[in-house]
């Protein structure tokens, strides 16, 4: 076989490798419903589940996990496919803890049903959102991670040949600017981030609440003295919510820091 021969041959195999490369990154979009942030389509197996609860079972499924480590050989497609998972994840991950607050969620009765009580209503909105937290979590260990599970010999040859096959692409991708593709903390970060906002306006408007002291009244009252003492006791009741209220956020701070660990481990 003449040199021009196989070189037209390396040709022919480097464009069908691309095209298969291609049709898998939209394959994968298509699956996952990324580009409406509809919920994933997954097997028959979990026909059952919710919607909502649609979108984690694909992404935890060995073979979607598979598939975007398959990806990695071309950087632009895995890059840009976990943006889009990571604006789906923010976008359903916001949406369920709008629908905590005001309607319920996973059979709990709605959060601010318990606006009336400071520390209460925090610690639900803090709770919630730390369970969430370890959901995206699991989910960006999950997929950022799966390189670290057992593959069988033939799984390992075949990624090692298209890691080969891929050297000069990849080169190619770096060439026209490609990023990098985001870590599991990033994409956790990304993920999370839609929650804050609300999260935040909340709780400082409960502090905010907390802190006003009470107005003066109009006009002179002939018991002052218990005017005051009641000024006090309303004044040492809103303190121990504020202490209560810190407390509860130094214990979601160091959690989540620890949770945060395991996630860059």
């Amino acid at each position: 076989m003449s040199s021009s021969s196989a070189l037209r041959m390396m040709e022919t195999l480097a464009q069908k490798q691309e095209r298969a490369y291609e049709r898998h990154y939209h394959w994968l979009q298509k699956y996952l419903h990324l580009h409406n942030h509809e919920h994933a389509v997954t097997a028959d197996s979990s026909a059952q589940l919710p919607d909502e609860d649609r979108l984690d079972e694909a992404l935890s499924h060995p073979f979607v996990r598979r598939s975007l480590m398959t990806l990695k050989n071309v950087p632009a497609f895995y890059s840009h496919l976990l943006e889009l998972i990571a604006q789906s994840r923010r976008s359903e991950e916001t949406r369920r803890f709008l629908l905590a607050l005001t309607s319920g969620y996973g059979g709990m009765p709605p959060i601010e049903m318990r606006a009336h009580d400071a520390v209460v209503y925090v610690g639900d909105m803090l709770a919630f959102c730390f369970r969430a937290f370890n959901v995206e979590a699991d989910v960006a260990r999950g997929l950022l991670k799966f390189d670290g599970e057992t593959l069988n010999e033939d799984d390992e040859h075949v990624v090692e040949q298209t890691s080969d096959v891929q050297t000069d692409t990849n080169t190619t991708d770096e060439d026209f600017g490609s990023s990098q593709p985001i870590t599991a903390t990033e994409l956790l970060v990304q993920s999370m981030g839609g929650i804050s906002r609300p999260l935040k306006s909340r709780i400082l408007q409960v502090i905010s609440t907390l802190s006003r002291r009470p107005e003066d009244e109009d006009g002179e009252s002939d018991d002052g003295i218990n005017d005051l003492d009641e000024e006090g006791a309303s004044t040492r009741a809103q303190l121990s919510q504020l202490y209560e209220i810190c407390g509860l956020l130094l214990f979601y701070s160091s959690a989540l820091d620890r949770a945060l660990l395991k996630v860059q481990l």
